[in-house]
């Protein structure tokens, strides 16, 4: 009734959307996101809702079914770049967000960046799971010469920081984190993270507490920086302080990751029980090897390996 009521309203096509998903008809849901590119301005919404698609279905552990609605979101994509020029880096964005930085990084060949689209870009490939080391670590050059060219873009400082730490390159991650922190001393994400890297590679402890000391005096002890402030006192050996600042985060917060963090403190307690309970709930909320940041990976094992 809706649709014959509204047949141009692509609200209609994300509720039609929701309802064949939760009934596993993605036969006619690949068939709905398809006709939708015909409905003005239909192709971008088409694009986005294929992307979620896939992106619930390899979530869900569908991978075959996950392929279809991402080929789809890619042929999408690309149309919109063939077709909108106000929207260029439209499949280098997709690309991005899957984690693909080789072929974000052919997509960007030849291509004027407009330097806060791309800082966000380049953010967003961050929080996808399929992102490696090796595909950080192929973006690093492009991010690196974006900051040459534009150095008063915190973001982008912030973005050369993050890539490398995922690439494994810590020293890098500490050089662009102090960059940043040089223009903006005061700049919480730099303190967080800088005091995050060093406490996880144990490279500079002192520093790294001066660094979580600052952004808690600042902005006051947050779920965030309580959790960071932790994995510094188990690099500085407090792991009662630090099993005392997971459990008020996990307080506001019971993420995954904090779990995590909390079954390192309890392991280094020898309360290995506790810990091994800590890490369940941690992987039952999606805790996984590959999940972690590459630098907090080796700690992850050695829970595991734990008797």
């Amino acid at each position: 009734r809706l649709k014959s009521l509204a047949p141009q309203q692509l609200s209609n096509v994300a509720i039609e959307r929701e309802l064949l998903f939760r009934a596993g008809d993605y036969a006619r849901l690949a068939e709905l996101l398809r006709e939708s590119v015909k409905i003005p301005g239909g192709i971008a919404v088409s694009a986005r809702l294929s992307e979620l698609t896939a992106q619930q279905l390899e979530a869900e552990q569908k991978p075959d079914e996950a392929k279809v609605f991402a080929a789809l979101a890619e042929e999408m994509y690309s149309e919109i770049v063939k077709s909108e020029a106000t929207q260029p880096l439209a499949l280098a964005g997709y690309f991005a967000r899957t984690g693909d930085m080789a072929r974000t990084a052919k997509e960007l060949e030849g291509k004027t960046l407009e330097p806060n689209e791309f800082a966000q870009m380049i953010q967003s490939a961050l929080q996808a799971p399929q992102l490696t080391p090796e595909g950080a670590k192929a973006m690093i050059p492009r991010i690196q010469a974006m900051v040459k060219e534009h150095p008063d873009i915190m973001l982008l400082q912030m973005g050369l920081g993050d890539y490398c730490s995922w690439a494994g390159d810590v020293a890098g991650a500490q050089s662009a984190y102090e960059t940043a922190l040089r223009q903006d001393p005061n700049f919480l994400p730099a303190l967080n993270n800088l005091a995050m890297i060093l406490a996880v590679k144990g490279s500079n402890v002192k520093e790294a507490e001066a660094a979580i000391k600052k952004a808690v005096d600042l902005a006051g002890e947050t779920d965030y920086l309580l959790d960071t402030r932790a994995l510094v006192r188990l690099a500085a050996k407090d792991f009662q302080g630090a099993e005392a600042d997971l459990k008020r985060s996990l307080k506001t917060a019971e993420r995954p990751d904090r779990f995590f963090h909390l079954a390192q403190a309890l392991m280094a307690q020898g309360r290995s029980a506790e810990a091994k309970e800590a890490l369940s709930k941690a992987e039952k909320g999606g805790v996984k090897l590959d999940s972690l940041h590459p630098i907090e990976r080796d700690a992850y094992q050695a829970l595991v390996s734990a008797p």
